[in-house]
């Protein structure tokens, strides 16, 4: 155990004046003994131990101090996909897609018309843009609803960010073609707000999600899988890169499925079969099918580290979609989304030597 500073300075002093005896030690004095030349030293105690700190409480397990994360290193950057921003083309095909809903609406009146109950005047005018009594719920069917304008709002936002743009200017690009659609191309109709928050929202809930997972499989290995996946979940990003003749990145390291090791992803799929039982009609049996796909964008997620960063738009989202058949015939579908908008995130991994894995 190292001794404290005064201990040695004491020690090596002691030490000195034995091994050179002082004036008064070589010529003593008559009178004097040797007991009286020779002094006692003091014994300088070592420091006892500290005491052992007593096991951390369980509140301080579940509720742990802050980190200073400024002492964390930044998590390392990857540019290799990053999209070059097309403002002009990106509202262009905003407008074109605008256009194309427009010749369909208008194409099939007979669908449309039952809603009808305003005109191309002031009165209804003045009714839509300065007061609220206009605004309704609509009772179109599901089909229009809940999948006509999602999908609708999705692809508004997907133009955006397969142009360059980020979630603010796509969000916004989103909603105002959001209200186009309900105050100018159905001028006759009451705007529907189901409609408006079904539409405004579906960008960053459901648009983003699936950008995020079809740049999982983008990162992977280039196989006709991974090509067919990433097209399907991100459609207008591959149409961008096919008109800027942009060429696919190298892709991250794989493991022997084809699969980026470099994000993180959870994927499952199911197939399950029930029998539902009723009181008064019998009882019948459905098969449902479904996938389940979670993705981790961070680079190096789940990897052995230590790093900390503010993550990017999207960076953990998550896609389910399942799909119920009773007899061959389409019964129910379920589809939910999830993505982060902003967050910061921070991960302590070492490899463990014995057997390769990680633990946190």
């Amino acid at each position: 155990m190292t001794q404290p500073r005064a201990a040695t300075l004491l020690t090596a002093t002691v030490a000195l004046l034995l091994a050179t005896p002082s004036r008064a030690a070589a010529e003593p004095d008559a009178g004097a003994s040797a007991t009286e030349l020779v002094q006692p030293l003091e014994v300088v105690p070592s420091p006892s131990p500290s005491p052992s700190p007593p096991p951390p409480s369980r509140s301080s397990i579940l509720h742990p101090p802050p980190v200073d994360v400024g002492a964390w290193p930044a998590a390392s950057e990857d540019e290799r996909f990053t999209i070059e921003r097309h403002v002009g083309r990106a509202l262009l095909m905003d407008l074109s897609m605008l256009g194309g809903g427009t010749i369909w609406y208008w194409s099939n009146q007979d669908f449309n018309k039952q809603d009808w109950d305003l005109h191309w005047d002031w009165p209804s005018w003045k009714k839509k843009l300065l007061s609220t009594e206009v605004l309704k719920l609509d009772t179109n069917d599901m089909n229009t609803n809940a999948g006509n304008h999602l999908t609708a709002g999705a692809f508004y936002y997907l133009i955006g960010r397969a142009n360059g743009l980020d979630l603010p200017a796509s969000w916004a690009m989103n909603v105002a073609s959001d209200f186009i659609w309900e105050y100018a191309v159905e001028y006759r109709e009451y705007p529907s707000v189901n409609d408006l928050i079904i539409t405004g929202m579906a960008g960053p809930v459901v648009g983003e999600p699936l950008l995020q997972v079809g740049r999982f499989f983008r990162r992977s290995l280039h196989n006709r899988k991974n090509r067919v996946l990433a097209i399907a979940l991100s459609p207008v990003e591959a149409l961008t890169g096919w008109m800027d003749d942009r060429k696919w990145a190298d892709p991250d390291l794989t493991d022997d499925r084809g699969l980026t090791i470099e994000r993180g992803h959870v994927f499952r799929f199911y197939l399950s079969e029930r029998a539902v039982t009723f009181n008064s009609a019998g009882w019948r049996r459905d098969t449902t099918v479904g996938a389940d796909l979670e993705v981790m964008m961070p680079r190096g997620y789940g990897q052995p580290g230590r790093w900390a960063t503010w993550t990017r738009t999207g960076a953990f989202s998550r896609v389910i979609l399942s799909l119920t058949y009773l007899d061959g015939t389409h019964l129910s579908t379920l589809f939910r989304t999830k993505t982060t908008v902003r967050a910061h995130y921070r991960q302590n991994i070492v490899a463990d030597d014995e057997t390769g894995s990680s633990r946190r």
